[in-house]
């Protein structure tokens, strides 16, 4: 029997069903030493003991081994669905996968891992993240070296999102110390993403570039464009508008040959957030208004729009989108940024809410950098216009500290 995959399932069974230890020794007649050895792979143990632990924990102990090879080949072939972003086959496999019931099988480590990765990928949803990664983390030691660094590069990106930058890359610098040499794409990807977030902006091109060789060199096609758009947002934040709108345009003509979605919603976004930066507010409404009938997470393209819509004195078209999603959304950020546009459109003083509003994305800088950086300017143009000339000097000193 695979004792390592066998103590490590009853071991995450005992303690989710909250079961003492204690008791279930005096129930299957174990010594707490014969259990430990037992939960930690250390010693082959008689099925029949196996067994008697299973019936304590209700576990079906013959359905723990039915199917091994069956289900071996599918995790394998969600796993490089996953590796390799093929969207629809990676959600054709997760529906047969969720069919068959994983968590009664004693390679359900393999199958959380597969979960981890397509909720990471597909559904960022935080708190369904984190439970997964503390599921994952009582069988680190049961899987094998590639799953064992996607685990790490998974909670790294976890780290990421939840904005403990730091230990998003302590947990980075592990990864890349352990033997692995498969998908160090991957790897070199999320280094980018997480010096992108810490604005450290010639680092994450350095990384992108590293990822993007290794892509290329494995045909890996739709992490190869969403690494281009990646770059691209690189370019942006550096303000070489001009470099980032080309590799932009190319990457949606490719994305569209590929008909990859994902990376066509982003690439969208960040071409329509170039145009704002440099305030063509025509294109941004033009680009916006067919980004946002593509776009599932919209972001802050409802605020780039209405804005724009103001600033070309088209007020219904503003009014419109405002009605739209002031009292809809419950992104806070974006009903500040939305009420901020409500007050510019009806000539009320904005400069309270402008203060408030730039005070908050201080807190947020890992997405809203550009954004930040552009209402600074806004605010620093209203002070001049006030004759607050100390104020006007104050948000130049902040805007300059935001430069690269």
């Amino acid at each position: 029997m695979q004792m390592e995959y066998i103590g490590a399932y009853l071991r995450f069974k005992r303690e989710q069903q909250h079961k003492d230890a204690g008791a279930l020794c005096l129930s299957c007649n174990l010594t707490r030493m014969q259990l430990h050895s037992i939960e930690q792979g250390k010693s082959e143990a008689h099925p029949n003991t196996i067994k008697r632990i299973c019936d304590y924990l209700n576990i079906d102990f013959i359905a723990l081994f039915q199917h091994q090879e069956k289900y071996r080949e599918l995790l394998e072939e969600s796993f490089i669905a996953l590796i390799y972003m093929r969207k629809d086959e990676q959600q054709m496999l997760m529906q047969k996968i969720e069919a068959l019931h994983f968590e009664h099988s004693i390679l359900y480590p393999q199958y959380l891992l597969i979960h981890l990765m397509y909720v990471a990928i597909h559904e960022g949803a935080v708190k369904k993240y984190q439970s997964l990664l503390k599921q994952c983390s009582y069988f680190i030691d049961v899987l094998e070296p590639r799953h064992q660094f996607i685990y790490y590069l998974y909670k790294g990106y976890y780290q990421m999102l939840s904005g403990q930058l730091e230990e998003s890359l302590h947990t980075l610098c592990f990864v890349d110390g352990l033997s692995v040499l498969e998908h160090r794409e991957i790897l070199y990807s999320m280094y980018g993403r997480l010096y992108y977030y810490r604005r450290e902006i010639v680092l994450a091109i350095e990384y992108y570039k590293k990822a993007y060789e290794l892509l290329e060199k494995k045909w890996n096609i739709n992490r190869l464009l969403a690494t281009q758009c990646a770059l691209a947002a690189c370019y942006n934040r550096m303000k070489e508008y001009d470099v980032a709108l080309q590799r932009l345009m190319d990457t949606l003509k490719l994305a569209k040959q590929y008909k990859n979605t994902a990376v066509i919603e982003r690439t969208y976004y960040e071409i329509v957030m170039n145009r704002f930066m440099v305030r063509d507010y025509h294109s941004v409404i033009q680009l916006g208004e067919k980004a946002i009938t593509i776009h599932h997470q919209p972001q802050y393209l409802y605020f780039l729009i209405s804005y724009a819509s103001v600033k070309e004195n088209e007020m219904e078209k503003a009014h419109l989108w405002l009605k739209q999603r002031l009292k809809q959304d419950t992104n806070a950020l974006l009903q500040q940024l939305l009420t901020y546009v409500y007050h510019m459109a009806h000539g009320t003083s904005v400069l309270p809410y402008l203060v408030e509003l730039i005070q908050q994305l201080e807190k947020n800088q890992m997405d809203t950098c550009e954004l930040y950086r552009f209402l600074l300017e806004d605010l620093a143009n209203l002070y001049h216009d006030a004759g607050c000339y100390q104020k006007e000097s104050y948000c130049l000193r902040k805007l300059m500290q935001t430069g690269y």
